[in-house]
């Protein structure tokens, strides 16, 4: 029985409502509704009703109509009357519907393999089978056959939603044809069809339960809504009523951006205008750019991710901020600042790439079995993804939580009232409508579920013949460039897909240490709930309940999910349509959008789906393809948009053949605390560049920044901006390294002072103790410097711009109780506070400690430890070093976060620094750097670089030692100078291990073969004595052999006769012999690409190779006198010209086609230039010292990291001559150099022909011409510089007395009372009392003390026969002790703690009080470990060992008859100090020093003229000024250090320059004399204080004086860094 009839007989069991009545109250719908309320409390409760108001936003609460649904969408598309007699289960609509599911599920997979594909959903058959329903019904008798009526009547309504949903169930792609496409394009594999079938089948019907289960809950209720069902029940009521339009002519339409005007769908117009800019198509382009162009007129584009006229605009605003935050905010930052090397990939792809940037192959890591060869993964590259795919991919990790978290949060109360609901809730009128069927639905339930099943195994076996088709008859399917867009863009994604979690598994890509370890999205996600949590209640909730508008994160998150295939052009047009027709136009019209938005919808898409087919089908498939190829498909509107670099999958960068994207962090240590000249850090930074370093590593010092508890300084030499400033500037990348513990040799390993006194003994762990613990109390302590330093080094990252690559948690620490716990914790809040990049971890050795506590797991190594005295003596090479890594962390890059650079020097060495730098000097670089190479080491920092202020030291030329530490940051063990045989020594000079540090980096900077290779074998027999180790290059099958003695110190010489080479050649050919120095170590190149050549082999080591004018160059050297062989793979026979002092022996071997030349290299640079009819190879050899003095400095290129290597600059020049190149910059024929000159030079620059001009810090170079060897040259000339210093020997000097604490008229008021009769160390005094006298007890943490003890003296009590005191200073400390003004000895024994009886006679004594004074020295902090030091990384209790006295006593006097009161001077105002710009470590306890008179401006007028060479009259301490200007030249890097004589006495001696304590001199200790003063504490162009305090323990006469001090200076430079300012406050701002 139709409708209508219904309608017009008035069956009694028909319930309906007027068509008229339903669009008036349609009319009416924006408009409140008087008796909504009452209409609403008959459906819901007051609380549900609430509940629903506040969140649902499609829930119109103000026409809650009893005869119809509440929700307006359904009203506008849902008929709300029902004939429960028409016909629904009959022959006619289950023959209609299996034909439907024959061709529409067909079509679709058909189609599903294009881009953009086109869903033929059931809206295409819903309104082709309604005209043949209508057809038959018309048409064919009414007979039956077994029972069936052939023409039951006419096609009703519930027929043709039956066809419809056969057609529909199976329409999309089933989801394990990918699994069975992906097989065969990525794997190769082809399965049986049974297999295929099955597959199929198990995951498609397997939803029907699942259904059944979740009707009750996502069906029935109401508030349920399906909105592109809408579209479907807009079309049928549309269709069976009376005014019924059809589908309108966008079939017609769609001729013309699908085959006619093909620019019109792909509308990236911008990219029409520059085709060939490579920014303006990644910003604007809709292939692989971010779209930025908006328009498309294909709606085949706009509805790729849905129709935008059926989904809620809520919910597409939702998507659309995901859409503009993640895609076009977020991804162009992390495109263009190259983060996961993004840049070398196009923006957006649905594509897998390798190392090299190009596309994944993935049958080189699989086996035969397609499962993953680790080891041969390992060799090839990791998987690399684009950008927009990696973001794709965090976001989904990120809904997972967010629907959850969503859902408890806003949804909570409403799911609990479904549930509770789910059976009783008051039914709306569809409800009640389905309630008349016995079976419970219009269409009744089992036919439903019949032909849904049916239709399904129909659908699915349908698919799979068409897929199999596809690939037997489309050429080129699913190939990227496929004539017909068959591209199989989301078989890709699925293919992708399939390797990251099937072949190679999430381990080697999201888990810690993998480059798409997604802590920045996790970290978001671990915060994502708060805000709601805390606000929902007030603010949130008001708010939705005005506007009706929920922020949904997981629709933010989700709704952007098919980015990639889908890019912008489907969601900006999607979002503007839908902005457009479900925001405006509903709003200002709702009656219309009621009665024509879904309808529309519905003729868009099957327009467009019948335009498709008809386009194929007629235009594009016959002829194959052919059709209109030479004209109407090769005209400018269908061509333009591929003739674009967007079309093309452009990428920012390109690497050169056979480079990768991954780079060998090759990094040094500095310490910034450790040169307090803030102005000069821009020094080390550009000479880390220079020497081709990378990175630099830098610690942060927790007690100078956290001077006192609640306390933050992190002004001045604490700022750490401006060093990330001149990183960034230099091009070079920091590992910050914050600690909070950092050893290094400073005091108490930066530990604050405050620290060591927290309270807390954990019984859980008795040897470790309370610090390094995540114990509460020291768990607090390190909250105010974690919070302070992570925010700034976070704003610094690399992901914002800034240089940062890496955060080290805590230093050299290991497992144990509550030990890993606190590493977690640290870890945890510097994610919380904003890090982003790897996390590190440094292991002291091969212990496996914290092996899981970060991303980034490494290991340090100093391989010949620290015996300075003995600087020929090495350990032998450790050869775990691979095997080690390979069973603990095989899955991450093997780094080395500390190896040994140099090493520290320590009180009393015979040595001093020199021999520390003669211990590892290039020979041990050479040798333990390359065994790095050898163990497959891919990251290392050496450890030191640059060491300055104890942090590095250069001596002056005529001392063996040298350098200066400031204040009292050494530890007890090292003395003041720090320079650990660096690099670059304490005064900024360059050593000789700065050349080999260059050459070495410059090596592993330019070929990055050698980045690439993999241990292929170990060889210890052919040559007795010799190790070879064999990398390769699995990408090239380039072969690098490094060798050493097998006893790594081994002195012997040994000539070598290697087999080297994919043709097994053995070296050298033409005469010689390859040779092996003593304690050395040589790298033989062969099989090696550079540029477009090919080298054969080279018994010469390898600098560098460039392109020199488009000629490939090569640049090696060796040792002058020894015999050297490379050979290149040449065709033909070339012809040569040499130019240099060298002797060179060439040959062509023809049937090699290998061209050798053989030399016994000479000093200098020889040029052989080797031509052939194609092209010409420069070959630069050169001897050691020659290319040690090679610079080759980086040209910026463009972006956020232009100076950067491995990211934008490139190194396109070979220069010598100057002592130093800071920077180079290279435009059109002139080139501007800035750097260093030690004496006039020679310049010689390899460089383009174009070169006209040469500049030289800012000034035109004279002379300059063209060498016949193809290099430029001119003559740098160096000005005299006049400098003229003070002699301090004759200069005027003031003194006075630094001891008044001894005289009886001394007030001791001004001394600080120790009262404590408690302490919180673990280390008890061992007698005495009751007072404690520990320093840090009262605050003073370095310097000098000053301790003074009461007694009483009278007739009545006996005198003390000695006075017994225990002090406790740190090894190599020294103490005096005084009876009142009588000296009673020193206390000098090199050890921690020193007991010490004087004896007293009675003459020593007076009446009333006397006072004991003991002058003890601070010699720093222990280190964690010093005293107790079995495990690896020591004891942590060993940093709370007090400094003080530890034991008190009078002999000869009773126990009652003791110390009345104890006092102590330390610092001035101890945590509490006044100079904030030298900081709490600066100053001691010395009288003058409490005064101010090491301070600028101190008016020393009235005291007594006397030099420190006249010395004291007897032990005590003194204090020596004497005030000089310089005027010393500007232009000029001009080193100077106050040298002290080297005669040895008893005595102590601290040094002051302009307030600044830059040294200390222990006389009868040694070995330190000189000490560096630089430009920014010395006012090179003003007046400066010298003072010197002196400290006499021995009455005899060296002890009394200092023989003499000089100001000398070392080599004068011209350049350097200008414009340092000093920063010197005086005594009238910090005492006056």
């Amino acid at each position: 029985m139709s409708q209508n009839r219904d309608r017009e007989e008035g069956h009694p069991d028909a319930v309906y409502l007027s068509y008229d009545s339903r669009d008036q109250e349609k009319s009416l719908d924006s408009s409140p509704n008087p008796s909504a309320s009452k209409l609403a409390s008959s459906i819901l409760s007051q609380h549900e009703s609430e509940i629903y108001d506040v969140f649902d936003p499609n829930l119109d609460s103000d026409s809650l109509l009893e005869d119809d649904s509440p929700y307006p969408e359904v009203r506008s598309a849902v008929a709300n009357f029902d004939d429960p007699d028409m016909p629904a289960s009959t022959l006619r609509a289950w023959i209609l519907g299996i034909l439907w599911a024959v061709v529409i599920p067909g079509m679709n997979q058909f189609f599903y393999f294009r881009y953009p594909s086109v869903a033929i959903g059931g809206l295409v058959a819903q309104l082709l089978v309604f005209p043949l329903g209508r057809a038959w019904a018309r048409l064919l008798p009414n007979t039956t056959i077994f029972g069936c009526e052939i023409n039951p009547g006419p096609f009703s309504i519930k027929e043709h939603v039956l066809v419809t949903i056969m057609a529909g169930v199976g329409a999309q792609s089933a989801y394990a044809t990918d699994i069975v496409a992906v097989q065969r394009v990525y794997y190769n594999q082809i399965f049986p069809f049974t297999y295929q079938w099955l597959l199929v089948m198990s995951t498609q019907l397997i939803g029907f339960s699942m259904g059944g289960v979740a009707r009750r809950f996502l069906v029935t209720p109401p508030s349920m809504i399906w909105p592109n069902t809408l579209v479907s029940c807009a079309l049928f009521n549309t269709l069976h009523s009376q005014s019924y339009a059809g589908i309108g002519q966008h079939e017609v339409w769609y001729f013309f951006p699908g085959y006619l005007f093909q620019a019109l769908s792909v509308f990236t117009w911008v990219c029409w205008v520059a085709p060939n800019n490579v920014k303006i198509n990644q910003m604007f382009g809709y292939r692989s750019g971010l779209g930025f162009s908006l328009l498309t007129f294909d709606w085949a584009q706009i509805a790729f991710i849905g129709s935008p006229l059926a989904t809620p605009w809520w919910a597409e605003a939702n998507v659309m901020i995901g859409f503009f935050f993640f895609y076009w905010f977020l991804t162009p930052i992390l495109y263009y600042k190259n983060i996961w090397f993004s840049q070398y990939m196009p923006v957006s792809s649905i594509n897998a790439f390798d190392n090299e940037g190009k596309i994944y192959d993935l049958k080189r890591i699989i086996d035969d079995n397609a499962s993953i060869r680790v080891q041969a993964y390992r060799e090839y590259s990791p998987v690399y993804l684009s950008v927009t795919f990696v973001i794709s991919y965090g976001l989904s990790f990120l809904s997972i939580t967010a629907t959850i978290s969503h859902a408890i949060i806003h949804f909570w109360k409403p799911i609990k009232v479904q549930f509770k609901q789910s059976l009783r809730e008051p039914p709306d009128i569809h409800a009640r409508l389905m309630e008349r069927y016995p079976q419970g639905c219009a269409v009744p339930p089992r036919p439903m579920f019949w032909c849904q099943v049916v239709a399904t195994i129909i659908a699915g076996t349908v698919q799979l013949g068409v897929q199999s088709w596809m690939f037997t008859n489309i050429p080129d399917l699913c190939d990227k460039e496929q004539k017909d867009n068959f591209t199989c863009a989301s078989t890709h994604v699925f293919g992708t897909a399939s390797i990251i979690w099937g072949v190679i598994g999430p381990a080697l890509q999201f888990s810690k240490g993998q480059i798409y370890y997604f802590d920045i999205f996790l970290s978001y996600r671990r915060r994502l709930p708060r805000y709601p949590l805390a606000h929902h209640s007030t603010i949130s909730k008001q708010y939705l309940k005005l506007s009706k508008v929920i922020t949904s994160f997981p629709l933010i998150f989700s709704g952007v999910g098919q980015i990639p295939p889908a890019t912008a052009v489907n969601y900006v047009p999607w979002a503007i349509i839908g902005f457009l027709f479900q925001f405006v136009v509903r709003r200002r019209n709702f009656a219309y959008w009621a009665k024509y938005n879904y309808v529309l919808s519905a003729a868009l898409d099957a327009g467009t789906a019948v335009g498709v087919i008809i386009v194929f089908f007629c235009l594009q498939y016959p002829l194959n393809g052919t059709i209109g190829k030479h004209t109407i498909r090769g005209w400018w509107g269908n061509q333009v948009f591929r003739n674009t670099l967007d079309w093309r999958n452009v990428t920012f960068k390109t690497l050169p053949d056979g480079e990768t994207f991954g780079v060998f962090l090759q990094a040094g240590e500095f310490h910034t605390w450790r040169l307090p000249v803030p102005g000069l850090w821009k020094d080390i930074t550009q000479k880390a560049k220079a020497a081709g370093l990378n990175a630099l590593s830098i610690y942060v010092h927790w007690h100078l920044l956290n001077p006192k508890a609640g306390v933050i300084d992190m002004t001045g030499i604490n700022d750490l901006q401006p060093l990330f400033d001149a990183a960034k500037e230099a091009g070079i990348w920091i590992i910050a390294r914050p600690g909070p513990y950092i050893n290094a040799e400073t005091t108490a390993g930066g530990l604050p002072g405050h620290v060591a006194t927290i309270p807390g003994d954990p019984y859980w762990n008795p040897y470790n103790g309370e610090i390094r613990s995540n114990d509460t109390n020291f768990h607090n302590a390190w909250q105010d410097y974690w919070n302070a330093v992570i925010p700034v080094i976070a704003r610094n990252q690399i992901t914002l711009g800034g240089p940062v690559i890496m955060l080290q948690i805590e230093n050299e620490y290991y497992n144990g109780p509550g030990q890993n716990e606190y590493v977690e914790e640290l870890r945890e809040r510097a994610l919380d506070l904003g890090i982003v990049v790897p996390t590190m971890v440094n292991d002291p050795g091969m212990y496996r400690n914290l092996v899981d506590s970060a991303d980034i797991y490494g290991i340090d190594a100093y391989p010949v430890t620290f015996d300075c005295s003995n600087p020929s003596v090495w350990r032998d090479i450790p050869t775990t070093w691979r095997t080690y890594h390979e069973s603990v962390t095989p899955e991450i890059p093997f780094m080395f976060p500390e190896f040994q650079g140099g090493s520290y020097d320590r009180w009393g060495s015979a040595g001093g620094y020199a021999a520390c730098r003669e211990l590892t000097n290039p020979n041990f670089q050479r040798v333990h750097n390359f065994h790095l190479w050898a163990n497959g080491v891919t990251a290392v920092s050496y450890y030191m670089f640059y060491v300055s202020h104890r942090s590095g030291v250069q001596v002056h030329p005529n001392h063996a030692q040298g350098g200066t530490s400031w204040g009292q940051l050494p530890y007890t063990n090292a003395y003041t100078s720090y320079d650990y045989g660096a690099a670059v020594t304490e005064s900024r000079e360059l050593s000789a291990k700065y050349g080999e540090l260059k050459l070495q980096s410059l090596f592993l900077r330019s070929f990055a073969d050698f980045r690439m290779t993999k241990w292929k074998g170990e060889d210890n027999t052919t040559t007795l004595g010799v190790s070879t180790t064999h990398l390769q290059s699995p990408e090239t099958g380039s072969s690098f052999y490094i060798l050493r003695h097998t006893k790594s110190s081994d002195p012997a010489v040994v000539s070598l006769k290697p087999t080297v080479g994919s043709r097994n050649i053995t070296v050298p050919q033409l005469g010689g012999s390859a040779t092996l120095l003593g304690r050395d170590s040589i790298i033989i190149s062969a099989d090696l690409k550079f540029g477009s050549s090919k080298l054969h082999y080279s018994t010469a080591m390898l600098l560098s190779a460039f392109k020199l004018d488009g000629d490939d160059a090569l640049v090696v050297y060796g040792t002058s006198g020894l015999t050297y062989e490379v050979a290149l793979l040449l065709k033909v026979a070339p012809t040569i010209a040499t130019f240099g002092p060298s002797k060179i022996h060439t040959k062509f071997v023809k049937n090699d086609q290998a061209f050798i030349i053989n030399f016994t290299l000479a000093p200098g640079l020889t040029t052989v230039r080797i031509s052939t009819p194609r092209k010409t190879i420069v070959i630069l050899i050169a001897d050691y010292d020659t290319a040690t003095n090679f610079w080759m400095p980086t040209i910026a290129g463009k972006g956020e990291f232009a100076e950067f290597i491995d990211v934008g600059a490139s190194a396109p020049l070979l220069i010598s001559g100057p002592y130093l190149i800071r920077t180079a910059a290279l435009a059109g024929e002139t080139l501007a150099l800035e750097g260093d000159l030690s004496g006039a030079t020679t310049l010689t620059v390899y460089g383009p022909k174009a070169l006209n001009f040469i500049t030289w810090n800012g000034k035109r170079v004279g002379g300059l011409k063209r060498t016949n060897a193809g290099s430029w040259q001119a003559q740098l000339h160096a000005s005299n510089a006049h400098v003229k210093l003070p002699d301090l020997m004759t200069a005027r000097w003031k003194y006075a007395d630094s001891l008044p604490e001894i005289k009886s008229t001394f007030d001791d008021a001004a001394l600080v009372e120790a009262s404590h009769t408690n302490t919180t160390n673990t280390f008890l005094p061992y007698y005495g009392g009751p007072w404690i006298l520990y320093a840090d007890d009262y605050g003073f943490h370095g310097g000098n003390l000053l301790w003074q003890g009461t007694f009483e003296h009278d007739t009545s009590l006996p005198a003390p026969t000695a006075v017994n005191i225990s002090v406790s200073g740190g090894i190599h400390f020294a103490a005096s002790v005084w009876l009142n003004e009588y000296y009673l000895g020193p206390s000098d024994t090199r050890l921690a703690t020193n007991n010490e009886s004087w004896p007293v006679s009675p003459d020593m004594l007076r009446f009333g009080e006397n006072h004991v004074t003991v002058l003890q020295d601070h010699m720093g902090g222990n280190l964690a470990g010093q005293i107790v030091c079995c495990t690896p990384g020591g004891r942590q209790r060993d940093l709370q060992q007090p400094r003080g006295i530890q034991g008190y006593y009078l002999e000869g006097r009773p126990p009652t008859a003791q110390f009345t009161k104890w006092r102590l001077a330390g610092n001035l105002g101890g945590e509490d100090f006044p100079d904030k710009t030298r900081k709490i470590l600066n100053e001691g306890g010395l009288y003058a020093e409490r005064m101010g008179w090491h301070l600028p401006k101190f008016d020393d007028a009235a005291w007594e003229t006397r030099t420190p060479f006249e010395g004291l009259d007897k032990p005590g301490v003194g204090f020596f000024r004497t005030t000089f200007d310089l005027d010393l030249p500007s232009g000029y890097d001009i080193p100077l250090s106050v040298v002290f004589d080297a005669e040895p006495g008893h005595y102590r001696a601290q040094l002051y320059i302009n307030g600044w304590q830059l040294g200390k001199r222990v006389a009868n200790i040694g070995p330190q004399t000189s000490f560096v003063v630089h430009e920014g504490i010395l006012d090179y162009g003003g007046p400066n204080v010298l003072a010197i305090s002196l400290w006499s323990l021995g009455d005899e006469e060296g002890d009394l004086r200092i023989p003499g001090v000089r100001l000398v200076r070392g080599t004068v430079y011209e350049g350097g860094i200008q414009g340092i300012g000093v920063n010197n406050p005086d005594w009238k701002e910090l005492r006056g």
